[in-house]
């Protein structure tokens, strides 16, 4: 089958915590929207031609995040990994002659891994990112293999620092 992953945007807030000199732990909330087109679609012995499919989550990704500052600490690369958990807030299913609601087909919530790379500068970041789901998002007796989410996604932040400084 030949499927094509849909892209959209990534909203979100995330809070990161300094553990040790420069290794953080973040944790975030994300809204996104993970989806798919494919021409057909094949359910039992039933061939749909299928137009899109789009699942709404909210996600919270906790992650550790490695720095690598420079000497002026204005410029610096990162990377994180960790787990992400989201909840399935709603979606669209398009199918040309077949209409179904999206609960009755895909399971509430994932979770799964994700990973990131950035550059930080000052106190904006640039990082493309990778989420891979590990859970089966599809219910039972819906299509004959397994439907597990993944992402690329790019994202630009700012980092608003709550910390006091110490005088």
């Amino acid at each position: 089958m030949n499927y094509k992953r849909i892209n959209t945007p990534y909203y979100g807030v995330s809070y990161t915590h300094k553990i040790w000199k420069l290794i953080n732990v973040e944790i975030g909330l994300n809204y996104t929207e993970k989806g798919y087109s494919n021409p057909e679609v094949r359910t039992g012995n039933t061939t749909y031609l299928e137009k899109r499919i789009r699942l709404n989550y909210f996600s919270i990704p906790l992650m550790i995040k490695v720095y690598n500052r420079d000497k002026s600490g204005k410029f610096y690369p990162f990377a994180s990994f960790g787990v992400y958990k989201s909840f399935l807030t709603g979606g669209d299913y398009e199918v040309e002659i077949y209409n179904t609601q999206i609960e009755d087909k895909y399971i509430d919530n994932d979770w799964g891994l994700v990973f990131q790379a950035g550059i930080s500068y000052y106190n904006f970041e640039f990082n493309i990112g990778y989420s891979q789901g590990i859970k089966n998002i599809a219910k039972e007796n819906f299509i004959e293999r397994e439907a597990k989410t993944n992402t690329i996604y790019t994202s630009i932040g700012y980092n608003i620092n709550l910390t006091k400084k110490e005088k």
